[in-house]
């Protein structure tokens, strides 16, 4: 694939990684490595724009998930996905649907909002889901309207 990457820190750290590293891949193509010189290269005003752009769309998605009662946003720090918590809402029921867990509140959304999200049991916080903030800010929009409105059918309400 195309996945490059690299990382900076301390220098133990570094080398702890890199053994873990050398024996989990046995490097990036050629195409990919060229490909990612000229990124860092030539990338310039087109990067910052595109960072200032995830910024606000991480933002955007981080408030729009905040007005949803009961649900717990981290800041993100990192990468193009929100992964809010929603065990608020583990024990209720939607639409004849109990959420007993991340798995199934993710089907709940798929089948009945047609919002895809990852089930946050995947990464060992089951509470949480993960949300992928990387499109237009109006798909944002409705996307997290959509899953509100459909949580706001959720009997019991999550307190406070």
């Amino acid at each position: 694939g195309w996945r490059i990457g690299y990382a900076v820190g301390p220098e133990s750290l570094i080398k702890a990684a890199s053994k873990i590293q050398s024996q989990s891949t046995s490097g990036a193509c050629a195409i990919a490595q060229a490909a990612s010189a000229a990124a860092l290269d030539k990338a310039g005003e087109d990067a910052e724009r595109m960072r200032q752009a995830f910024a606000r769309r991480c933002e955007l998605a981080t408030e729009l998930f905040k007005e949803i009662p009961g649900v717990r946003v981290p800041q993100a720090l990192g990468a193009f996905y929100v992964f809010p918590d929603f065990s608020a809402y583990y024990g209720s029921t939607i639409e004849g649907t109990e959420i007993t867990d991340s798995l199934a509140l993710s089907e709940l959304l798929l089948d009945k909002a047609l919002v895809a999200a990852v089930p946050g049991g995947a990464f060992g916080a089951d509470g949480h889901l993960r949300f992928s903030y990387a499109l237009g800010e109006s798909e944002i929009r409705e996307g997290i309207g959509r899953v509100k409105d459909l949580l706001a059918k959720a009997d019991p309400q999550p307190k406070g």
